[in-house]
């Protein structure tokens, strides 16, 4: 199942070119794992809640399953962004395997390429770590 939550999460322009230093990435990636490691912790125990809910409470009216089921589709939803996220942080940590050092130039597209999520990639890339200028190294996305 692929949920593309938001308007956010369309194509954007290509900008100038620009690149991110390897451990200026291995620092985002990280951020983004323990921000994603919060996530899935929020989300299983929302997705407990429903299911002790649904334990507890064979007898519901109509209106009340729906309204779970509701709940339960978008705990399902959030489940799946999660799942893209996290393959996308899988996929620039590949790029940092195949980087040389921690010293390495990447392009930001190449970055961008792991993952059509944008406000994953805008996270991984943030402005403070970006320079305009020309790319002396390039390591492709595996």
């Amino acid at each position: 199942m692929i949920v593309i939550g938001n308007e956010a999460d369309t194509a954007r322009p290509v900008a100038a070119p620009s690149y991110i230093i390897a451990r200026d990435l291995l620092a985002t990636c990280a951020s983004e794992i323990r921000r994603q490691a919060a996530a899935m912790q929020s989300l299983d125990t929302a997705l407990g809640a429903v299911l002790d809910m649904y334990r507890h409470a064979p007898s519901w009216k109509m209106d009340e399953k729906k309204h779970m089921t509701a709940t339960l589709i978008a705990d399902l939803q959030r489940a799946d962004r999660l799942r893209q996220e996290v393959e996308g942080v899988a996929r620039a940590l590949d790029l940092l395997v195949a980087a040389e050092s921690l010293a390495t130039v990447i392009a930001s597209d190449s970055v961008r390429d792991c993952t059509p999520l944008m406000d994953l990639q805008d996270r991984l890339l943030p402005q403070s770590c970006l320079a305009p200028g020309p790319i002396t190294c390039v390591v492709a996305v595996p």
